[in-house]
């Protein structure tokens, strides 16, 4: 079946991991690599990363999504409506405000 070669693929990645892993750890530990190099790297990573999220834009499709669930409720005669009333909604639009006033959905 299907799930044999897939199986093998995730040990065979595994193996390969742990074997870059410890070449890179030796290349590391003779090389003099000081641990708090790995941190400025790390640091340079978040900055270029926080960079991308505030410069980029989101794609017109995505940016539109909840307009196209309107649609599609609208193209199969359900009331888009359904949306705004849907208790899972609401119990999740409660917990993001809560999140933001840093309770996070404690209750005393």
């Amino acid at each position: 079946p299907l799930q044999y070669p897939i199986v093998g693929s995730v040990q065979f990645f595994a193996t390969l991991g742990s074997v870059v892993a410890l070449g890179i750890a030796a290349l590391c530990s003779a090389g003099g690599f000081n641990w708090r190099n790995a941190f400025w790297i790390g640091a340079g990573v978040a900055l270029v990363g926080t960079y991308a999220r505030s410069a980029l834009r989101e794609t017109p499709e995505f940016a539109n999504a909840k307009l196209r669930l309107k649609r599609i409720f609208e193209e199969r005669g359900k009331n888009p409506q359904n949306l705004e009333d849907n208790p899972i909604k609401k119990n999740k639009n409660k917990e993001e405000g809560n999140n933001k006033e840093g309770i996070k959905g404690k209750k005393e």
